[in-house]
Protein backbone atom coordinates (compact mmCIF):
# COMPACT_ATOMS: atom_id res chain seq x y z
CA UNK A 1 0.00 0.00 0.00
CA UNK A 2 2.88 2.38 0.60
CA UNK A 3 4.06 2.20 -3.02
CA UNK A 4 0.79 3.53 -4.55
CA UNK A 5 0.72 6.38 -2.01
CA UNK A 6 4.32 7.31 -2.73
CA UNK A 7 3.66 7.11 -6.46
CA UNK A 8 0.56 9.30 -6.09
CA UNK A 9 2.53 11.84 -4.05
CA UNK A 10 5.29 11.95 -6.66
CA UNK A 11 2.77 12.42 -9.47
CA UNK A 12 1.08 15.28 -7.60
CA UNK A 13 4.39 17.01 -6.82
CA UNK A 14 5.55 16.63 -10.42
CA UNK A 15 2.20 17.87 -11.76
CA UNK A 16 2.20 20.92 -9.51
CA UNK A 17 5.80 21.81 -10.31
CA UNK A 18 5.14 21.49 -14.08
CA UNK A 19 2.08 23.72 -13.77
CA UNK A 20 4.11 26.32 -11.86
CA UNK A 21 6.83 26.27 -14.55
CA UNK A 22 4.19 26.66 -17.28
CA UNK A 23 2.65 29.52 -15.33
CA UNK A 24 6.07 31.17 -14.92
CA UNK A 25 6.63 31.05 -18.69
CA UNK A 26 3.28 32.80 -19.22
CA UNK A 27 4.15 35.41 -16.57
CA UNK A 28 7.56 36.02 -18.15
CA UNK A 29 5.88 36.55 -21.54
CA UNK A 30 4.01 39.66 -20.34
CA UNK A 31 6.72 41.29 -18.21
CA UNK A 32 7.10 44.89 -19.34
CA UNK A 33 5.17 48.08 -19.94
CA UNK A 34 2.00 47.87 -22.04
CA UNK A 35 0.09 50.77 -23.64
CA UNK A 36 -3.49 50.65 -24.88
CA UNK A 37 -3.72 50.13 -28.63
CA UNK A 38 -7.42 49.51 -29.29
CA UNK A 39 -10.79 48.62 -27.84
CA UNK A 40 -13.02 46.04 -29.49
CA UNK A 41 -16.48 46.31 -27.93
CA UNK A 42 -18.77 43.34 -27.46
CA UNK A 43 -21.99 43.34 -29.49
CA UNK A 44 -24.05 44.02 -26.34
CA UNK A 45 -21.93 47.02 -25.32
CA UNK A 46 -23.72 50.39 -25.80
CA UNK A 47 -22.99 51.37 -29.41
CA UNK A 48 -22.53 55.15 -29.10
CA UNK A 49 -20.19 54.99 -26.11
CA UNK A 50 -18.30 52.04 -27.62
CA UNK A 51 -17.63 54.06 -30.77
CA UNK A 52 -16.56 57.05 -28.66
CA UNK A 53 -14.16 54.81 -26.70
CA UNK A 54 -12.57 53.45 -29.89
CA UNK A 55 -12.17 56.91 -31.43
CA UNK A 56 -10.92 58.50 -28.21
CA UNK A 57 -8.32 55.78 -27.65
CA UNK A 58 -7.08 56.18 -31.23
CA UNK A 59 -6.90 59.96 -30.86
CA UNK A 60 -5.15 59.85 -27.49
CA UNK A 61 -2.46 57.33 -28.46
CA UNK A 62 -1.69 59.40 -31.57
CA UNK A 63 -0.71 62.37 -29.35
CA UNK A 64 0.72 60.25 -27.26
CA UNK A 65 -1.52 60.34 -24.24
CA UNK A 66 -2.30 56.81 -23.09
CA UNK A 67 -5.46 56.50 -21.03
CA UNK A 68 -4.75 52.86 -20.02
CA UNK A 69 -1.43 51.18 -19.19
CA UNK A 70 -0.14 48.09 -17.41
CA UNK A 71 3.36 47.55 -16.06
CA UNK A 72 4.09 43.94 -15.12
CA UNK A 73 7.30 43.41 -13.16
CA UNK A 74 9.35 40.23 -12.84
CA UNK A 75 8.89 40.25 -9.05
CA UNK A 76 5.11 39.80 -9.50
CA UNK A 77 4.21 43.46 -8.99
CA UNK A 78 1.79 45.28 -11.28
CA UNK A 79 0.96 48.95 -11.78
CA UNK A 80 -2.26 49.80 -13.60
CA UNK A 81 -2.94 53.31 -14.89
CA UNK A 82 -6.57 54.14 -15.72
CA UNK A 83 -7.58 57.59 -16.93
CA UNK A 84 -10.66 56.58 -18.94
CA UNK A 85 -13.19 57.61 -16.31
CA UNK A 86 -11.64 61.08 -16.15
CA UNK A 87 -12.06 61.76 -19.88
CA UNK A 88 -14.85 63.90 -21.30
CA UNK A 89 -15.43 62.44 -24.76
CA UNK A 90 -17.84 63.84 -27.34
CA UNK A 91 -18.38 64.03 -31.07
CA UNK A 92 -17.87 67.43 -32.64
CA UNK A 93 -17.96 68.80 -36.16
CA UNK A 94 -14.42 67.54 -36.77
CA UNK A 95 -14.83 64.11 -35.18
CA UNK A 96 -14.09 62.96 -31.67
CA UNK A 97 -13.27 65.64 -29.12
CA UNK A 98 -11.13 64.51 -26.21
CA UNK A 99 -8.27 65.97 -24.21
CA UNK A 100 -5.64 64.11 -22.20
CA UNK A 101 -6.97 63.39 -18.74
CA UNK A 102 -5.71 65.75 -16.07
CA UNK A 103 -5.41 62.82 -13.68
CA UNK A 104 -5.51 59.06 -13.59
CA UNK A 105 -5.75 56.27 -11.08
CA UNK A 106 -2.45 54.48 -10.44
CA UNK A 107 -3.19 51.20 -8.76
CA UNK A 108 -0.44 48.95 -7.37
CA UNK A 109 -0.67 45.28 -6.59
CA UNK A 110 0.46 41.83 -7.60
CA UNK A 111 -0.51 39.65 -10.55
CA UNK A 112 -0.64 36.10 -11.81
CA UNK A 113 -1.06 35.02 -15.44
CA UNK A 114 -1.49 31.49 -16.74
CA UNK A 115 -1.73 32.24 -20.46
CA UNK A 116 -5.51 32.62 -20.52
CA UNK A 117 -6.41 34.33 -17.23
CA UNK A 118 -4.97 37.41 -15.57
CA UNK A 119 -5.55 37.78 -11.83
CA UNK A 120 -4.71 41.09 -10.21
CA UNK A 121 -4.69 41.63 -6.45
CA UNK A 122 -4.51 45.33 -5.64
CA UNK A 123 -3.09 46.67 -2.39
CA UNK A 124 -6.50 48.09 -1.45
CA UNK A 125 -7.73 44.49 -1.10
CA UNK A 126 -9.66 44.25 -4.36
CA UNK A 127 -9.01 41.27 -6.60
CA UNK A 128 -9.98 40.91 -10.26
CA UNK A 129 -9.75 38.08 -12.76
CA UNK A 130 -9.91 38.66 -16.50
CA UNK A 131 -9.76 36.45 -19.55
CA UNK A 132 -6.45 37.53 -21.08
CA UNK A 133 -4.00 36.32 -23.68
CA UNK A 134 -0.80 37.17 -25.45
CA UNK A 135 -1.84 37.29 -29.12
CA UNK A 136 1.20 37.79 -31.31
CA UNK A 137 2.75 41.08 -30.23
CA UNK A 138 -0.38 42.22 -28.38
CA UNK A 139 -1.75 41.51 -24.92
CA UNK A 140 -5.54 41.35 -24.74
CA UNK A 141 -7.75 41.66 -21.67
CA UNK A 142 -11.52 41.15 -21.66
CA UNK A 143 -13.33 43.72 -19.51
CA UNK A 144 -16.89 44.42 -18.48
CA UNK A 145 -16.34 47.74 -16.74
CA UNK A 146 -14.57 50.18 -19.08
CA UNK A 147 -16.00 53.55 -18.06
CA UNK A 148 -16.70 56.09 -20.82
CA UNK A 149 -18.71 59.18 -19.88
CA UNK A 150 -20.09 57.25 -16.90
CA UNK A 151 -21.29 54.30 -19.03
CA UNK A 152 -19.75 50.86 -18.47
CA UNK A 153 -18.63 49.04 -21.62
CA UNK A 154 -17.73 45.42 -22.26
CA UNK A 155 -15.17 44.16 -24.73
CA UNK A 156 -11.53 43.45 -25.39
CA UNK A 157 -8.75 45.90 -24.59
CA UNK A 158 -5.70 45.42 -26.78
CA UNK A 159 -2.31 46.53 -25.45
CA UNK A 160 1.09 46.79 -27.13
CA UNK A 161 4.41 46.43 -25.34
CA UNK A 162 6.40 49.66 -25.05
CA UNK A 163 9.80 47.99 -25.44
CA UNK A 164 11.36 44.58 -25.11
CA UNK A 165 13.01 45.67 -21.87
CA UNK A 166 11.87 43.44 -19.01
CA UNK A 167 11.24 44.99 -15.61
Amino acid sequence: MKFPRILLALVLVFGISCKKEDNQAAIDSIIGHWHILDFQPDANSPENESQLAKLAIAELIARPCDPLEYTFKSNGAVIYKDAMKYLDISMGDNGVEVECASKSDLINGTFDFDGSNLTVDYIDGQSYSFAAALEGENFTVRVSDLSVNGVLLQGKLIFMRETDVHN
